[in-house]
């Protein structure tokens, strides 16, 4: 019995010395070089993956945060468009712990590889401006510095109004829709990345589903239809009538 106590405190001893060994003296961060930029046609933060160590490894999670115009005003004194661009990015990363996170960011991959983070819908009308920073950390904390700010507006992409089919609602039935037809595009040109905007006449709801998550001709079967997914798994629901609000 006594052998079998010490064996297992010797294995308790050797797991706690694989641990620190692969923890105790990591105190290189994230490289600083990270550059970010805003594609405003798809909403999304894009940027070349840092590495753990340096430039080499995979870092663990990426931190996106960001301030608003208005926010920013009470912290510069004055509005966004008053201070120079290098004032605003430099209040941004100063004060990266106040900013808000946007949940959600992609999983990190190998160094080098080109990512991108979908950005929420954070004003659907896209008239707020956003400031955005990123930074990445490692598996025991280790945290680059802020990268660049970026501006960013967050408005409907592409997005396509659908009715509900007649006398099929949501509550009742998730019903298959056809998409609404738009002039500037083609009757086969791919909307996957779309936002989407659902109607549904007999509860007055309006659902969005942003873009981003798979919508897209080639959910359409071959009449044309769209096989609808749960409301409950729409990113906004808002409530009125669909026809008015939009005016579909």
């Amino acid at each position: 019995m006594q052998l079998f106590n010490r064996l297992i405190k010797l294995f308790i001893l050797f797991q706690v010395v694989v641990i620190l060994s692969c923890t105790v003296g990591d105190d290189t961060g994230p490289t600083d070089d990270t550059v970010i930029t805003f594609n405003s046609i798809n909403k999304t933060i894009e940027f070349i993956a840092p590495g753990d160590d340096g430039i080499t490894g995979i870092v663990t999670i990426y931190d996106l945060r960001y301030f608003d115009e208005f926010e920013l005003a009470l912290l510069l004194g004055d509005t966004v468009d008053n201070v120079p661009f290098v004032t605003i990015q430099q209040v941004v990363q100063s004060m990266f712990a106040d900013a808000t996170q946007i949940q959600g960011e992609e999983f990190p991959q190998s160094s080098g590889t080109a990512q991108s983070i979908f950005i929420p819908r954070l004003d659907i009308f896209g008239e707020t401006r956003y400031y955005l920073t990123m930074v990445s950390r490692d598996e025991v904390g280790n945290q680059s510095s802020p990268t660049n700010v970026v501006e960013a507006t967050t408005g409907f992409v592409g997005s396509s109004f659908i009715n509900s089919s007649e006398g099929s609602c949501f509550g009742q039935s998730i019903a298959g829709v056809k998409i609404d037809e738009r002039e500037d595009r083609s009757d086969d040109e791919f909307r996957d990345g779309d936002d989407i905007i659902i109607g549904d006449p007999c509860l007055d709801t309006v659902y969005v589903f942003f873009g981003g998550k798979g919508f897209g001709d080639r959910d359409a079967n071959s009449d044309g239809i769209f096989n609808l997914p749960s409301p409950d798994s729409a990113d906004i629901t808002i409530r009125g009538v669909p026809g008015t609000m939009f005016g579909a």
